[in-house]
């Protein structure tokens, strides 16, 4: 859906495949890390750096998307 920078890093903000276009709620923040020279995406299990992420994500997409808090 989209990415970002935070403190320094880029996160990606994904949602399940699906053949609806209606989303059902479920995200995910993904932080790109770098192991052994290859680049990767990590889930973000900590939630306060998961909901700074999504906070930003949702300021730069209000105009696109309505957000359920």
């Amino acid at each position: 859906m989209d990415t970002g920078e935070y403190e320094g890093d880029t996160y990606f903000i994904l949602i399940p495949a699906t053949d609806s276009e209606e989303i059902d709620g479920e995200v995910f923040v993904m932080k790109l890390v770098e192991i052994d020279g290859e680049e990767m995406l990590e889930g973000v299990d900590d939630g306060e750096l998961f909901d700074n992420v999504y906070n930003i994500f949702k300021e730069n997409n209000k105009d696109e998307f309505e957000f359920l808090d």
